[in-house]
């Protein structure tokens, strides 16, 4: 659709099948936009599983929360629609809530990573308000997922960024993140609540059903705030 002629991702996971044997190929996705094309390559099998959040009804319009593959690949396609003032605690609340479980239970043995810093405070493309820590929190958590559960295995690739602060910052807080995940993860997070609990929620309760291991993160629901309305909804494996 012109942002993108040669999708980076999506040949890299075909090309880890066909030339490396790779049984299962995760893909988190955190650019601002949607990534469309990553969804449409996949969307109809199981061995690759496509996660992406992004803004809701931003260009190009699609990943609808209910867009969840086809056929074979149905539960394999996990969309996050973000608020358009999304902040730091909103993006990793529902990557560690749900990405990080559904990551657990596909056991991938090689993730890859759409890396977009687009989604930034300082960058007009969007109107969410993640911040250059915000990024390299998210990508440690990723990080420790890959040394936990494919020995580091982890390819990250440059998406969209089109304020060069931001987009310099914002890599340097992934690199280190790459480079020792642990100093980046924050123990003991207080637990979601309000808005960001009910998505949660609603999300989790929508993909139970092809990921049981979600069914868990809505039992123990926070209670609405008055007056609120629950929404709509280091590893040597690294390269960069």
């Amino acid at each position: 659709m012109g942002f993108c002629f040669l999708n980076n991702v999506a040949i890299a996971a075909q090309h880890a099948i066909d030339r490396h044997g790779c049984r299962r190929v995760a893909i988190v996705d955190w650019d601002v936009h949607h990534g469309n094309g990553t969804q449409r390559s996949f969307e109809s099998r199981d061995d690759v599983l496509f996660i992406s959040s992004h803004q809701a009804k931003l260009f190009p319009g699609t990943g609808h929360h209910r867009e969840q593959g086809r056929g074979r690949g149905r539960g394999f396609t996990l969309n996050i629609p973000l608020a358009q003032d999304a902040t730091d605690d909103e993006l990793l609340g529902l990557h560690c809530k749900l990405t990080l479980p559904v990551l657990e239970a596909f056991a991938p043995e090689l993730l890859l990573i759409s890396a977009g810093f687009d989604a930034h405070e300082r960058d007009r493309t969007s109107q969410q308000t993640i911040s250059s820590r915000g990024f390299g929190q998210l990508g440690a958590l990723l990080f420790d997922a890959a040394d936990r559960l494919c020995q580091g295995r982890s390819v990250v690739v440059l998406e969209g960024g089109y304020d060069l602060q931001a987009l310099e910052t914002s890599l340097v807080q992934v690199l280190e993140a790459a480079l020792d995940p642990r100093p980046w993860l924050v123990p003991g997070a207080a637990p979601a609540r309000g808005k960001l609990r009910w998505t949660i929620d609603a999300l989790a309760d929508l993909h139970a059903r092809y990921w049981p291991v979600l069914s868990r993160a809505g039992k123990a629901r926070a209670e609405p705030v008055e007056g609120e309305a629950a929404p709509n909804l280091h590893g040597s494996g690294r390269s960069i």
